[in-house]
């Protein structure tokens, strides 16, 4: 299957916004125990102060990932690029790839191609954050070398 993978346009960022947040919620809520409703509120909290200007928000990087014969979005990327004391970094806050899209190689060859375009422009390292619930992302990210280099943990006292 031939991706596209092409910078996102306004109306399309406004569809992934609102895809983004709830399944951040839902995670969140899975992982950290809270209710859905307050998941969701901080969920859109973060996207806000993340990105004040939208999808125009300096050293913010949004992509639509495409089927090449039908223009069908299938998912969406969302990077961060900053300087560091060793070099170019990228964070990788977002590979979406919706339900009817899984499982059919395109998070792994999108993300591929994000990759391989990030090492030619001169990037040093690619980072991310998994929640570890989410077993199948670990194990992309896995299968394309990306490998644990901190643990976060949490105990309810409840």
């Amino acid at each position: 299957m031939i991706l596209d993978i092409e910078k996102m346009t306004a109306l399309v960022f406004s569809e992934y916004k609102n895809i983004a947040i709830k399944l951040h919620a839902i995670e969140q809520s899975e992982a950290q125990d809270q209710s859905k409703e307050s998941s969701e509120a901080s969920a859109l909290s973060a996207f806000n102060r993340l990105l004040p200007d939208g999808i125009n928000t300096k050293d913010h990087f949004f992509y639509s990932i495409k089927i090449h014969t039908t223009k069908s979005i299938a998912g969406y990327i969302w990077t961060y690029h900053h300087e560091t004391a060793t070099g170019m970094e990228a964070y990788l806050y977002d590979i979406l790839i919706l339900e009817e899209y899984k499982r059919m190689g395109i998070g792994k060859k999108s993300l591929g191609q994000i990759l391989e375009n990030l090492k030619l422009a001169g990037f040093r390292r690619v980072v991310l954050h998994a929640f570890s619930r989410n077993q199948a992302a670990i194990n992309l990210y896995r299968s394309l070398g990306f490998r644990e280099t901190s643990i976060y943990m949490a105990k309810n006292l409840k």
